[in-house]
């Protein structure tokens, strides 16, 4: 068996001399998959087990990624505004909303330029609950929300945390009135999906419910370890040993190792609810509670290809479902039945049925059309009530009031911070849960948003949504920086982001195409994607820009893309299949290796239904197809590229990266554009973990992409020192060949 090659890439500071010399990649080695009579090359698979030895190399791709950013000329400039605009850009707002419960509101504090957890109450002053940066234990943890929830009774806090980026995941408990952590630590929590992890707390407000895989050890392969959750019940200041395991495959043996549960208990304490994702479907479960306790075991209420939410009122669950409606339905079933029967309530027409909260007073809703969203109200008597909102925009966020009655919502745009609205019973419009931000940007009075619809090559028209200057001449001249996703129904938005700013300054527009693979327009627009094994979204996006060029919003080669996790597949596709129209391309925490990604992963197992079935040759071709690093073939001309990574991703592990920039490197064609990996080590799945590194990494991208794009302000200077290119080259080679001897020396 082949050990890892050392590689002695040691000098990371020599980089920094020569900002076009990149490091040598690591060497191949011939492997082949035949899967279904589909043969897959992969000859640098053993980078995905070569763990330390390939750390030099990897490092030295960073050093010499910086090297070569830090010495374009726009660049000091550019971080400087996204610094400015990021810590004044959202004008007096300091806080985010968390949590409504026993009369405290959560929100997380940035008014010392980090996040804090805090707590108000019935005095208005503000309460330091948690300060990651601050001595302790848990120094350096980053909390999660989707765990950090109060108590139903105020008195009790569970707060998620990770370190290091996504690293050693657990949930800690605080009792609100001392601020003093309760003595057991909830360690190895399921990592469900990119918003962490999930917890329920019971109406008694001494017990909760989490998921964690129960067989996990230290030697569970990365691929499995968060599988198998099963959910347990946790009574406060308890050892985890003694809790107890009320749902998962040892109870429910139909459920599959690769379904994830996620707790929950309806608004008003009756029923315990596990939302199951499948591969293919989604799946409500629920049990009753009496005295905060379950009473009758789990049982299936409804399965479906997506629940777009949900709600219990009574007996009664209501949800939203796609089933036989292509723009969802709502269906109410009765939970005191035996077999309890959906029955369709209401189908959305003009839009989308997006969103959902049962409150005791009405059936909140929102509706969606393309990138634009509408609030309604569910009388018991079928009318509907239109909900006036403060501005147009995206919601989402939906939650029960505080009382059990009225909706809790955010309302996004991108002109606008990100803020929470809350409609009172029988009221007609949503008002702001606090204040109205002061001090915005003046710059945002300049921008307008406007909605394109772009004809794609089977004459659907695809929405893309442009923020610019509101005197922009459609001359072709500007640069365009167009972000998509496109994969699981998930909808994008053109979200509130001040930095945005910074780029239209220099002459660009933002663009987010709300390709097909999402949900914009309901499960059709999800489908039309699956059917075709992703695709479709990447298809989209190439036709979007080519309608961008026709109605001469940009110029072929002025167009940059930029795509996360799953979304780097899809616009990394888009640009390998079209360098002469897209000349660069940024790819974070990207799945681009989704043959590796579906059995080596946490997340891949999950992806079989969007992407492909790899128990099939139509599955297996399809899961090849949809794999930016299959595309990379010898002497085709490439884009340039911008890769990051995080050495904590619970998702995308970092060897995905690495075999994707090696590989890149050695098939790249004549005329193909530069390619850079940044590398955090300290960074998760969302991305770097303190706000100096955030700024860094999205100066870095920004900056590539301007330079790519042929920006005045941010082209290398033409100069350079001769001899010191010649000394840098003569120890590179030494480099090069001492790697070289140590690799056939590991044959």
């Amino acid at each position: 068996m082949n050990t890892a090659p050392k590689f002695a890439y040691a000098l990371i500071g020599l980089f920094a001399l020569n900002a076009t010399a990149a490091p040598t990649p690591p060497p191949p080695r011939p492997h082949v998959d035949t899967s279904h009579g589909v043969v897959i090359p992969d000859e640098y698979r053993w980078m995905e087990t070569a763990g330390k030895a390939i750390d030099p190399w990897i490092d030295a791709e960073d050093a010499q990624a910086r090297a070569t950013l830090d010495a374009l000329p726009g660049r000091a400039a550019l971080q400087d505004r996204i610094t400015e605009l990021w810590r004044t850009g959202s004008g007096d707002v300091n806080e985010d909303f968390i949590d409504a419960r026993g009369g405290k509101t959560l929100v997380m504090d940035y008014s010392l330029d980090r996040p804090r957890l805090a707590v108000r109450a019935s005095d208005p002053s503000l309460r330091i609950l948690f300060d990651g940066q601050s001595d302790g234990p848990d120094k350096g943890a980053s909390v999660r929300r989707a765990a950090t929830r109060l108590s139903p009774d105020g008195r009790y806090l569970t707060v998620g945390l990770v370190e290091r980026g996504d690293a050693r995941p657990r949930l800690r408990i605080m009792d609100v009135s001392t601020g003093r952590w309760l003595p057991e630590t909830l360690s190895q929590p399921l990592w469900a999906d990119a918003d962490g992890f999930y917890i329920a707390w019971l109406p008694d407000s001494r017990h909760l419910l989490w998921v964690r895989n129960p067989t996990r050890t230290a030697s569970t392969p990365e691929g499995a370890r968060e599988f198998d959750g099963h959910v347990y019940l946790h009574r406060l200041k308890t050892p985890q040993e003694q809790d107890v395991a009320l749902f998962g495959r040892s109870m429910q043996p139909e459920l599959a190792s690769s379904d994830t549960p996620y707790p929950a208990v309806s608004s008003d304490g009756k029923w315990a609810v596990v939302r199951v994702r499948s591969a293919a479907s989604r799946a409500l479960w629920v049990a009753p509670l009496k005295d905060g306790q379950p009473t009758a075991p789990f049982r299936e209420i409804i399965a479906a290809r997506m629940i777009a939410g949900w709600g219990i009122r009574g007996d009664s669950l209501w949800a939203l479902i796609p089933d036989g409606a292509p723009r969802n339905r709502l269906v109410r079933i009765r939970l005191d039945a035996a077999e309890g029967r959906a029955e369709t309530v209401l189908e959305g027409d003009t839009g989308v049925l997006a969103h959902l909260a049962v409150a005791a007073d009405a059936i909140y809703l929102g509706q969606r059309d393309g990138a634009i969203s509408s609030l309604w109200r569910l009388l018991a008597d079928g009318s509907r009530q239109p909900i006036a909102l403060p501005r147009s925009g995206v919601v989402s966020d939906f939650a029960v009031g505080a009382d059990g009655r009225g909706v809790r919502l955010l309302l996004e745009s991108a002109l606008h911070p990100g803020q929470q609205l809350t409609v009172a019973e029988d009221a007609m419009q949503a008002l702001p849960a606090s204040p109205p931000p002061t001090g915005l940007p003046t710059e945002l009075d300049q921008l307008s948003v406007s909605v394109v619809h772009a004809p794609a090559r089977d004459g659907v028209l695809v929405p893309v949504s442009l923020l610019h200057r509101r005197d922009l001449k459609r001359d072709g001249k500007g640069f365009v920086r167009m972000d998509a996703y496109g994969c699981f129904g998930t909808s994008t938005e053109l979200a509130y982001d001040p930095a945005t700013i910074a780029w239209i300054e220099r002459g660009g527009i933002i663009a987010v195409a709300h390709v097909r693979g999402g949900s914009e327009y309901g499960s059709e627009w999800h489908e039309a994607n699956v059917a075709r094994g992703h695709a479709t979204a990447s298809e989209d996006v190439v036709d979007i820009v080519e309608h961008l060029v026709r109605e001469r919003w940009v110029a072929p080669g002025r167009a940059a893309l930029v795509g996360s996790s799953c979304g780097a597949a899809t616009v990394g596709n888009a640009a390998l299949s079209r360098p002469d129209l897209i000349a660069a391309a940024s790819l974070h925490v990207g799945g681009v290796d989704e043959w590796r990604a579906w059995s080596e992963t946490a997340s891949g197992a999950r992806s079989v239904r969007d992407i492909g079935d790899p128990e099939t040759a139509l599955g297996v071709r399809r899961i090849v197809a949809a794999s930016p690093y299959h595309r990379l073939l010898p002497g085709v001309r490439q884009p340039a590229l911008f890769l990051f990574n995080g050495g904590n991703d619970y998702t995308i592990p970092l060897w995905m990266g690495a075999k994707f920039v090696a590989r890149a490197r050695a098939k790249a064609g004549v005329g193909s554009g530069p390619l850079l990996f940044r590398v955090d080590r300290d960074a998760g799945h969302n991305g770097p973990a303190t706000f100096e590194a955030q700024v860094r990494v999205h100066t870095d991208d920004l900056a590539f992409q301007l330079w790519q794009l042929g920006h005045p302000d941010f082209q290398p200077s033409k100069k350079s020192d001769p001899e010191s290119r010649r000394k840098l080259g003569s120890r590179t080679r030494r480099l090069e060949l001492s790697a070289s001897q140590d690799h056939r020396g590991s044959q």
